[in-house]
């Protein structure tokens, strides 16, 4: 297996970081190396599912895990999948209060999702009737780009 050294020096500055901010109180830090592997384990996580757009099969094909073992994992960790097949960047754009969605963020949405209603309903936590509503509000047409 190949080392990352840039990975293994990102993760001695986060600790450096990190311990720099206890202000010496480390010794109320328990269970570190635990919390430290779950942190980096729900990060590969949901970077693996944002770059295969939240295929379960081919995340744990690239993880080198079951597709059983990842979804233990994802429920484990309480990783939202839904949200997590969004780049940060797309998310902090969204508005997600199911009381005021916006059409424009429906528009991305189903972009990001190729026109799935279901998933797009599911992203809002909302039901399909709620986005075809703003789907019609909006004037988006489901077959540009087909």
């Amino acid at each position: 297996m190949n080392s990352i050294p840039y990975l293994k020096q990102n993760i001695k500055q986060s600790l450096k970081n990190f311990f720099g901010s206890m202000n010496g109180k480390e010794e109320q830090i328990d269970g570190l190396y635990h919390m430290l592997i779950a942190e980096f384990e729900i990060g590969i996580l949901e970077a693996v599912l944002i770059h295969n757009r939240n295929n379960i099969t081919k995340s744990s094909e690239m993880l080198g895990i079951s597709r059983g073992l990842l979804s233990k994992k994802i429920k484990e960790y309480k990783i939202d999948v839904l949200r997590s097949t969004f780049e940060p960047s797309v998310l902090d754009t969204i508005n997600f209060n199911t009381n005021r969605i916006n059409p424009s963020d429906v528009e991305t949405v189903l972009l990001f999702n190729k026109n799935n209603i279901s998933k797009t309903a599911d992203t809002f936590g909302v039901e399909r009737a709620t986005i075809y509503r703003k789907i019609d509000k909006k004037g988006i047409d489901l077959f540009k780009g087909l």
